[in-house]
């Protein structure tokens, strides 16, 4: 049996905003019934799995990132059945895993989506050869091989077999998900405050046993990293003409963050190749995910570009509808380390679901928190910063809040939380963590810095047990 299905919405937003990173390959259209198509998933599925989960997007150009025309002939949903895809995959994955397949559409086509778990704790290898047809001396895939998807062997991400400059990162992804087991545990058992403080400390997490000069000095860099990319964003706004519709989305509320890496590098350029390992070790557990990769969008004045040595994106969406896209952000990162990311809250982007500027969906904060948390980290890994001796600063604030109550209304499941309103319009919050923090164990991290945000409606309080569950969700690709 199949892993969970995939939310439909996630599935279409895939196909919508194609990417190629270390957890998405895009395939062009494959045949499955033979040995080279099956070879193309097997391979696909074993990398990405080493890679701790991801997808598999089938039907686009991997370099134009367009999509291609179906084959004369194919059924596209019968062509790649879950119990084909799953058959593969158990076929040559030694340690054997659960696949999901879901189609996502795009232009009234079905393009099918191989998702492959998180979850690793030992190295997945090939377990039986293949060879070619056309030359059965040469091994498509030969036992033992361990695929890897990585940046080392081209400077794009790519499909290979796991050189040695690879295992580090394959070796820390499993001892990762062990730590986290291990992690989820300890917090279960020991549920009291000061336990709490002690597993902060010994994760290195907030409060955990730095200097307080440091944190102090880190929280000032992140801090300025927040104002220096609002004077930005403010720049590229007055340089956008917007329509009425568009200058509509300047009146809601927003949330944004300062990310700072610390010690920061000197002399960096911000190139294209900078571009592409920041965009390319963003693991996309969203569809719409933070510092997204905009080079392939239609309109060109979302897509980045180089200021002050910096990449920027202003992109201003102003579609609704059920499946509304409606986005307003601004990002922007720099070769020394420091990340700013703006986006109008969802809550009020939303019409056909919750009424702009009226609730705050807490779920979803913690969401996007985590997000951020987890993605900074993989982009701060993919860049090489010294894991043992980088530090992150993340300062995140909140406006528009003032006279909001918490109402849990993005899931479908809609709950009034809090009928305090909040009587404060901005918050501002800060949390700083080690590089090598496991991506599975920012939890006490997320809450950290969620918790303020929530206690301004009324006190309210998300439980500790409730915050890690829809962290694990995330992460898991489960939205």
């Amino acid at each position: 049996m199949a892993g969970p299905s995939i939310d439909q919405r996630r599935l279409d937003e895939l196909v919508a905003q194609p990417s190629e990173t270390l957890n998405v390959e895009l395939k062009s259209w494959l045949d499955l019934s033979d040995a080279h198509g099956a070879a193309k998933v097997a391979r696909a599925a074993l990398a990405i799995r080493n890679r701790n989960g991801g997808f598999i997007v089938i039907g686009f150009d991997d370099k134009t990132l367009k999509p291609l025309p179906v084959p004369v002939g194919m059924d596209v949903v019968s062509a790649f059945h879950v119990d084909t895809v799953q058959g593969i995959v158990s076929q040559f994955a030694f340690e054997k895993f659960e696949v999901t397949v879901g189609f996502g559409v795009r232009d009234g086509v079905q393009h099918p989506i191989i998702s492959i778990p998180e979850g690793v704790k030992t190295p997945v290898a090939a377990k039986a050869d293949l060879f070619n047809p056309t030359d059965p001396k040469k091994r498509v895939i030969a036992r033992g091989d361990v695929f890897f998807r990585t940046l080392e062997s081209n400077g794009t991400p790519s499909t290979a077999v796991a050189r040695p400059e690879d295992w580090k990162d394959i070796v820390e992804i499993c001892f990762d998900n062990r730590e986290a087991d291990l992690g989820r545990f300890l917090r279960r058992q020991l549920a009291s405050h000061s336990a709490a403080e002690l597993l902060n400390a010994l994760q290195g997490g907030p409060g955990g046993g730095e200097p307080e000069k440091k944190r102090i000095s880190l929280k000032e860099a992140s801090s300025a990293v927040l104002e220096r990319g609002y004077q930005r964003y403010l720049e590229a706004i007055g340089g956008r003409s917007l329509s009425d519709e568009e200058k509509a989305l300047l009146d809601h509320g927003t949330w944004s963050v300062g990310l700072q890496f610390e010690p920061a590098r000197e002399g960096e350029v911000a190139d294209e190749a900078f571009f592409s390992t920041v965009t390319s070790s963003n693991p996309g557990y969203t569809g719409w995910p933070v510092w997204l990769d905009s080079r392939g969008f239609r309109n060109t004045a979302d897509q980045p570009y180089v200021s002050s040595n910096g990449w920027e994106a202003l992109i201003v969406s102003a579609e609704s509808g059920w499946m509304s896209s409606t986005h307003f952000d601004f990002m922007r990162f720099e070769p020394n380390g420091a990340f700013y990311l703006r986006r109008v809250l969802q809550d009020d982007t939303t019409p056909n679901k919750i009424t702009p500027n009226e609730a705050f969906d807490p779920l979803l904060m913690i969401y996007r928190v985590a997000e951020v948390v987890a993605v900074a980290l993989a982009i701060g890994k993919g860049l090489k910063f010294d894991q043992q001796q980088t530090r992150l600063g993340l300062t995140f604030y909140w406006t528009g809040l003032r006279g909001r109550k918490l109402v849990r209304w993005a899931d479908d499941f809609r709950m009034t939380l809090s009928y305090d309103v909040c009587r404060e319009d901005t918050i501002t919050t800060f949390i700083d963590l080690p590089l090598d923090t496991a991506p599975n164990a920012i939890a006490p991290t997320v809450d950290a810095a969620t918790k303020p945000l929530i206690a301004a409606f009324g006190g309210k309080r998300i439980p500790a047990e409730d915050i890690e569950a829809h962290v694990a969700k995330l992460l898991e690709r489960r939205l």
